[in-house]
């Protein structure tokens, strides 16, 4: 089942700030294989927006990538957790689509994702895992979905550097995000 998502920040921004974001995104997708599913790839178009669409089909492969078994998969989830730890560490808001329809599926705020967000993307997750079953490409290990409380979590599942500096963004947009909560991995 081919399904294409389309992300797009809530704001538009300076074109330095899209730069930030964009080159910590390559960071974060070059510790995955893309085999099954386009990695975030941002662009920019006139409107100042940060914009991108992965296409996510299980039937396809991606010749170019060198599998190895020590590599995690880039899958659509992981594209939604790359987007949250984004959110956490720039400050942006993300809304998500089905790039087909544009009919909205969820969004990203202060690195929390939305419950039918989640939803939604199990629900592809989990179409894809049924169609790899069958086709005799999957291997019997359980299903990797998390669950919704997982989602909420710091690094989920992510190599990352906990003592890599962070890009903050000195850019004030009146609005009070609230307390700030120090999370760690894990807890």
């Amino acid at each position: 089942m081919a399904f294409s998502l389309r992300y797009q920040s809530t704001e538009a921004m300076h074109p330095a700030r899209a730069f930030e974001i964009k080159a910590d995104a390559a960071i974060l997708v070059a510790k995955y294989q893309w085999t099954h599913c386009q990695a975030i790839d941002l662009d920019q178009p006139s409107d100042g927006r940060l914009v991108g669409i992965s296409e996510n089909d299980p039937e396809w492969s991606n010749d170019f990538v060198d599998t190895k078994e020590d590599v995690p998969v880039g899958t659509v989830i992981v594209i939604a957790e790359l987007l949250c730890e984004l959110s956490r560490r720039h400050r942006v808001g993300w809304e998500l689509a089905d790039a087909d329809s544009g009919q909205s599926i969820g969004e990203i705020r202060s690195g929390t994702i939305e419950s039918r967000l989640i939803t939604q993307l199990q629900w592809i997750h989990s179409a894809d895992q049924m169609l790899d079953e069958t086709s005799g490409d999957g291997d019997d290990e359980s299903s990797d979905l998390l669950d919704e409380n997982e989602w909420y979590s710091v690094g989920m599942n992510l190599d990352i550097d906990v003592n890599a500096p962070v890009v903050k963004d000195d850019h004030d947009d009146g609005e009070d995000d609230g307390p700030r909560l120090l999370k760690f991995p894990g807890k």
